[in-house]
């Protein structure tokens, strides 16, 4: 049997058929198993070393030893592998305080990736123009505080209670959680703490004389509040009633930044809401 006839005998045609589909099924695996054996790189960089170094010397008053060293680094590796592991099982999906972290984080990098413009003399004369009361008519206050979280914590009025005595008691300031606008707010009118903070927590404000610590309720928690400094509306100078304008046309662009953020991301989503069309 010549070649040309060899090529149209069924079985023979059957048997290359069968050793290409072995071949290609043999690569595939090959595929298969490269990828399902590849390992995901745990980079540390330099200047993360250089931190986990730094903090041993905060607590130990000291450089820590090579072996304490890559004790620390070990450490760090083992809590990289727990977030990555945890991420990968879904387990952030139902836990409402590691959601809102991340949620504040990215929402404290969109503000990073569009930073508010500086408002011109122009524009805080028009800010004011709008509207004058908002910024002449009531007493302006500066406050710091110390914030226990309700998605955080059990009972998070219970414990800013308890803290705001150990406060009285010792004098020294509580540690509380981490607040999404920070521990200090400047001089601003109470409307415009209220805007930001809501309405519980500037009523407090409002009423609260400086220096005094008091506890205030927010959509958030609870918070240990201090007025740091009141200035009634009769006393309002010209450079803080133009700080205020200032801090509001800031505060607007850099929400307007973040919703600007959003709407970018949201054409990578398809949302659905069970029950509504």
């Amino acid at each position: 049997m010549n070649a040309p006839q060899l090529l149209r005998e069924p079985f023979f045609q059957f048997a290359v058929l069968g050793l290409a589909l072995f071949g290609l099924w043999g690569l595939v695996g090959d595929e298969e198993e490269e990828a399902s054996s590849a390992r995901v790189l745990i980079e540390l960089k330099e200047e993360e070393v250089q931190m986990l170094g730094l903090g041993f010397v905060e607590r130990q008053g000291r450089d820590p030893s090579s072996e304490e060293l890559d004790e620390l680094l070990a450490e760090r590796v083992s809590e990289e592998l727990l977030y990555r592991e945890g991420l990968a099982a879904g387990l952030h999906l139902g836990d409402p305080v590691v959601r809102r972290r991340i949620i504040q984080k990215q929402r404290f990098l969109l503000e990073e990736l569009r930073p508010p413009a500086e408002p011109t003399e122009a524009e805080v004369n028009e800010q004011l123009a709008s509207d004058p009361e908002r910024y002449r008519s009531g007493a302006a206050v500066a406050f710091v505080h110390h914030f226990y979280d309700g998605e955080r914590r059990h009972n998070p009025q219970e414990d800013a209670r308890r803290a705001l005595t150990d406060l009285d008691a010792s004098g020294t300031p509580p540690a509380g959680d981490p607040f999404v606008h920070g521990e200090e707010f400047g001089l601003r009118a109470i409307d415009a703490h209220r805007d930001q903070l809501g309405a519980s927590l500037a009523a407090v404000l409002a009423e609260a004389p400086e220096g005094a610590w008091l506890l205030a309720p927010s959509r958030w928690g609870w918070h240990l509040v201090q007025v740091t400094k009141r200035v009634e509306a009769a006393d309002l100078t010209e450079a803080s009633v133009r700080a205020q304008a200032r801090f509001d046309l800031i505060e607007a662009r850099r929400t307007a930044g973040v919703e600007q953020g959003i709407d970018a991301a949201r054409g990578r989503y398809e949302v659905r809401v069970e029950g509504r069309e």
